[in-house]
């Protein structure tokens, strides 16, 4: 009578240990066919839902065997994603910080605790690591816009003490620089730009900027002469309008330049009549002459 040796069966494993929801196959060595314990198919991944040991009977021919394995499942860390901030305006930093696990990798570039700015409104994923397990959470962030800031004036020529207002347009409030007060007239001391900071009711800001030049303007007053003869608008952008009770037929219009160069010269009838330049922005002197005598003068200012 043959006494069959019993198998000595192995009980094998891809992962001595997985994390909750990962796959790991079990597999027996040392016999012909293998059974195990808790619905588990030899060679077959399976997903365990928690730790448990697991049993394998090898059978060759009439003789069997048995093995058995442990299989810890281990916990994914429960992650969080935190933020300084979920609203940001453009250029502002925030920084991003995981929590629940050992160390963190985020989308978007991000380096976790690491200040940054946000170009975009995004979602930003991070992806928590504790052991070989992981977990991931998410938090949005909103890049607020920016208010579209503009810098006005009233004039951006003006002869040295006169005076200008500045105003800022497109925010909620707005600050300059220096000691200029929004909407309040001044007299700049000299040619310069003039910023303006804007804040829009988001809270974000956004600055521009206006040039003012300020001209000696010697020897030169607003109007001279004949109070019937006027001259509008001025200042404007080299068309504007003389106007009076009425011009002979001799009546002339000639302007000069800031150097005294007579740059325009025209023949001029009637009780309104417009002129038109091209000229470059600056201050120019206009004189009205009529049957041969100055009638007026003006300062003209062309922006």
């Amino acid at each position: 009578m043959n006494v069959a040796p019993t198998p000595t069966v192995s009980a094998n494993t891809t992962s001595t240990s997985v994390c909750a929801g990962g796959n790991v196959t079990l597999s027996g060595g040392g016999a012909t066919s293998y059974a195990w314990s808790g619905g588990v198919t030899n060679n077959v991944p399976f997903a365990p839902s928690s730790t448990l040991s697991y049993t394998v009977t090898g059978t060759t021919g009439a003789c069997s065997g048995t093995a058995s394995i442990n299989i810890p499942v281990n916990p994914n860390p429960t992650v969080t994603a935190n933020t300084t901030t979920n609203t940001v305006c453009p250029g502002s930093n925030i920084t991003l910080s995981g929590g629940g696990a050992t160390t963190y990798t985020w989308t978007g570039g991000g380096t976790n605790a690491a200040p940054f700015a946000p170009s975009t409104s995004t979602t930003y994923v991070v992806t928590g690591l504790t052991g070989n397990c992981t977990g991931t959470a998410a938090v949005a962030i909103t890049v607020s816009p920016a208010p579209p800031v503009t810098a006005n004036t009233t004039s951006t020529l003006v002869c040295s003490g006169s005076s200008v207002t500045l105003t800022g347009g497109g925010a909620t409030t707005y600050t300059w620089a220096g000691t200029v007060v929004d909407g309040v007239a001044f007299a700049p001391a000299g040619t310069a730009a003039y910023t303006v900071r804007g804040t829009g009711s988001n809270g974000c800001t956004a600055t521009a900027t206006v040039n003012v030049t300020v001209s000696i303007c010697t020897g030169l007053t607003s109007n001279s002469g004949n109070s019937d003869i006027l001259l509008y608008p001025n200042p404007n952008t080299g068309m504007f309008v003389i106007e009076s009770k009425g011009f002979s037929s001799e009546a002339v219009v000639e302007i000069y330049d800031n150097l005294g160069k007579l740059v325009f010269n025209e023949n001029i009838s009637g009780a309104k009549h417009v002129i038109n330049t091209n000229f470059a922005t600056g201050i120019y002197t206009v004189k009205i002459t009529d049957q041969n005598t100055v009638q007026s003068i003006h300062k003209l200012i062309i922006e």
